[in-house]
């Protein structure tokens, strides 16, 4: 039985491509600090100075070069002085999402292979500030939420072993508070700039906002 022309030809364009179909599954941990404004009159590193993000990527390799997939990072954030003045216990967060695509640069025969990375995403900043008076304790919370419109990375691979590379990155993201939510219960006072600029759950007056990150990341393929 013949098989016809157009089946083979299908056959040819589709294997190279299924060959190179790879999901792959990333961690990094790294360190950012805060740039921009949080709001208008209101510098984002005065609220936030940095955070220790924990970041964990899917991936499918579409080609050896190119690869698309998701991200979500959870960062253990600190508070500015000014945000957390002498008497209060402080906490924060900085939740980020979204999807992103990479491009490595496979031809390249060195010890580290370079690759960058473009994404976009939404993102949440959460803090807490608390006060306790002999065995009362008050507590406030915020919530400060926007689109997190383009981030951009850049790093280096070495392959440890068949299925794992290890390797530092860079990153910047340029991001957006536009929806916030604080809640001050009685005997709490929050500290003036983290109840600035907020009406009606909404930022009025949105400025953009940038974090710069350095870090290590593991790749595994499966």
């Amino acid at each position: 039985m013949r098989i016809p022309t157009v089946a083979v030809a299908a056959a040819l364009l589709v294997t190279p491509a299924a060959s190179f179909a790879q999901l792959e599954v990333g961690a990094r941990l790294g360190y950012a600090s805060a740039a921009g404004d949080a709001m208008k009159n209101q510098k984002l590193s005065d609220l936030v100075k940095s955070q220790i993000p924990v970041q964990l990527d899917v991936g499918y390799r579409l080609t050896p070069e190119l690869s698309a997939g998701a991200y979500v990072s959870y960062g253990f954030a600190k508070l500015a002085s000014a945000a957390c003045p002498s008497g209060f216990e402080c906490s924060a967060r900085d939740l980020r999402v979204g999807v992103q695509g990479t491009y490595t640069l496979t031809r390249l025969a060195t010890a580290f292979v370079p690759w960058v990375a473009l994404g976009a995403g939404w993102e949440r900043a959460t803090y807490e500030v608390s006060q306790t008076v002999l065995f009362f304790t008050a507590k406030g919370t915020g919530k400060v939420s926007g689109w997190e419109y383009l981030n951009v990375q850049l790093g280096a691979d070495w392959r440890a072993s068949e299925k794992l590379w290890l390797g530092p990155y860079a990153m910047w993201s340029l991001g957006q508070f536009s929806t916030a939510k604080i809640e001050i219960p009685g005997g709490v006072t929050l500290p003036p700039e983290l109840q600035a600029g907020v009406a009606n759950g909404t930022i009025p007056d949105q400025r953009m906002h940038q974090w710069w990150g350095l870090g290590v990341r593991g790749k595994l393929a499966l």
